[in-house]
């Protein structure tokens, strides 16, 4: 054999273990080689919805939602979907329930307000109080100093 044909052998052998034949070099990918096991099922041999095991938490979220009517009729396996779904329903309600209380905050901070200000207690009021309390003190602490 020539030399011509013993490169062309070996580039074509290197090709192969490198590239896995598909011209892609297998350092480069991100993914590692797939291996076939079952713990490791081929993706298109699992069919069917994704299943999900609820937690008490979620439990109490599905009868929240009234996705089931009680905690004890809740299967041991719920469909990712269906929790998917009660987790958005119950951040929304939580956040509805948020806009409610703040907006009832809003309105008691207004009428304690205006209760303040009809019996003459502002924040300018109290802060010229404090402000001449203490000139009192410092005109005081200065006059013992002064006089021993």
């Amino acid at each position: 054999m020539t030399q011509l044909t013993y490169s062309s052998i070996l580039s074509r052998v290197i090709r192969q273990v490198y590239c896995n034949g598909k011209g892609k070099n297998k350092f480069m990918s991100t993914q590692g080689p797939k291996v076939e096991t079952k713990s490791n099922p081929d993706p298109v041999q699992r069919l069917g919805p994704h299943m999900y095991a609820p937690t008490n938490l979620d439990k109490r979220m599905l009868v929240w939602v009234k996705r089931y009517p009680s905690m004890a009729e809740i299967p041991s396996q719920v469909t990712l979907d269906c929790m998917l779904q009660a987790r958005s329903k119950v951040r929304v309600r939580i956040c509805n329930i948020m806009i409610v209380i703040t907006l009832i905050g809003f309105l008691i901070a207004a009428v304690s307000g205006k209760k303040e200000v009809a019996s003459g207690n502002t924040l300018f009021k109290i802060d010229q109080d404090w402000q001449k309390n203490l000139r009192e003190e410092h005109a005081e602490a200065t006059n013992k100093n002064g006089s021993t």
